[in-house]
């Protein structure tokens, strides 16, 4: 989902954009991966006062089309179909097909939207992963979030009681740290 939501976004679903990114192989897919979360962090670790705005004044350009083609060189071809026709491009002309209308800058300005919420949270001293998940993903929360909060909660009263009786114990199951790393990362 994120992986579809990062590359994909802005594209007109009557072309069946989903299907085609699903005919990459998985090597394909993975360094797509690798490269949206370079170009991301491209762009977290970017200073604010040498960024540009887009026009509506809300969204800088964290991410340049400079800083995409220097992750997604030309010379890396993305092979995928779509509409029965195999494609063989480089993923700045994979966008162009997919995502029709504007400049590639403009293209780039839903990544950099989520790089300005990243961005905001943080100054606001919020955790901007969970910020993110909340404006995002609002369905991640109940279906992954909560119930890791729910377990987080209940194994540590486990631990604390010294519930756990017989040949095993509970590190067994995760280490106490674990469990208080998972809820400093995600703010449970």
């Amino acid at each position: 989902m994120a992986l579809y939501d990062q590359i994909l976004t802005g594209g007109n679903p009557q072309f069946g954009i989903h299907r085609a990114c699903e005919t990459k192989s998985e090597a394909q897919q993975h360094l797509l991966r690798e490269g949206l979360r370079k170009l991301i962090s491209v762009g977290i670790s970017k200073d604010e006062a040498k960024i540009s705005s887009y026009s509506d004044g809300k969204v800088k350009r964290w991410i340049t089309v400079s800083d995409f083609k220097k992750i997604f060189l030309d010379s890396i071809e993305f092979e995928f179909t779509l509409q029965k026709i195999d494609y063989k491009l480089p993923l700045y002309e994979v966008w162009d097909l997919l995502f029709l209308g504007g400049s590639f800058d403009n293209k780039l300005y839903y990544i950099n939207e989520k790089v300005q919420k990243y961005k905001d949270a943080e100054e606001a001293g919020k955790n901007p992963y969970m910020t993110l998940l909340e404006d995002k993903y609002l369905i991640a929360i109940a279906r992954f979030l909560e119930p890791a909060e729910a377990f987080a909660f209940i194994f540590e009263r486990l631990i604390d009681k010294n519930l756990f009786i017989g040949p095993h114990s509970y590190t067994d199951l995760v280490d106490p740290w674990q469990l208080r790393l998972m809820r400093i990362a995600f703010g449970l």
